[in-house]
C-alpha cells in the first residue's frame, strides 16, 4: 500500500521481492486452511497493486504460484 500512496519505487521493489519469495515456496501450508487463504489474499493484493510495475513473465510466475499453491 505504501507504493500506491507514495509512488516511491523502493516499496514496489520490496514487494516484488516478497512476491518472488512466496511464489517459490514449496507450498503455503495447505494443512491449515487459513494459511493458504491469507497468503493468497496478500499475493492477490500485491499482484493488483504492482501490475503495471511487473514484467509479464513475473506476472505469469505469480499467477502460476497462486493456482498451484491453492490446489495443493
Amino acid at each position: 500500500m505504501a507504493y500506491q500512496l507514495t509512488g516511491d519505487v523502493k516499496y514496489a521493489r520490496r514487494l516484488y521481492e516478497e512476491m518472488s519469495n512466496v511464489s517459490s515456496f514449496k507450498d503455503w501450508n495447505p494443512y491449515h486452511f487459513l494459511d493458504p487463504a491469507e497468503m493468497m489474499e496478500a499475493v492477490a493484493f500485491a499482484y493488483d497493486w504492482l501490475y503495471d510495475y511487473m514484467e509479464p513473465s513475473f506476472r505469469e510466475t505469480v499467477k502460476t504460484a497462486l493456482v498451484e499453491k491453492l490446489a495443493a
